[in-house]
């Protein structure tokens, strides 16, 4: 009977090595798994990062554009408005000389 009692207890040694190491082998499918999992995320996250930097980047030029010409209308505005200035105080000018010439011109009369 110690013979059967040993084969016995054998058997279940042999059974719980069997079950430890099935379930060696699940916890590191399970790991080998998640760590997939994590790697997959850090590239998504990695990519989704750069295309947001990217389109980022794209808005800052766009805007950058867009602030100059607008830099640009406003310096070609304020040209035209000094040109108006100037044409306009040339024309007070005139209307002050010719104002004086009819003046003097009724004078004479």
């Amino acid at each position: 009977m110690a013979r059967r009692e040993v084969v016995a207890q054998l058997e279940k040694v042999k059974g719980d090595m069997l079950d430890k190491v099935d379930e060696t082998s699940v916890l590191q499918d399970i790991m080998r798994r998640k760590e997939d999992e994590v790697r997959d995320l850090k590239k998504a996250l990695e990519s989704s990062t750069h295309a947001l930097e990217n389109k980022l980047e794209e808005q800052k030029l766009k805007y950058n554009r867009q602030v100059e010409e607008l830099h640009e209308k406003l310096e070609q505005q304020k040209k035209i408005t000094s040109q108006q200035e100037k044409y306009k105080h040339q024309a007070d000018n005139e209307r002050v000389i010719f104002s004086s010439f009819l003046i003097c011109s009724r004078k004479s009369e």
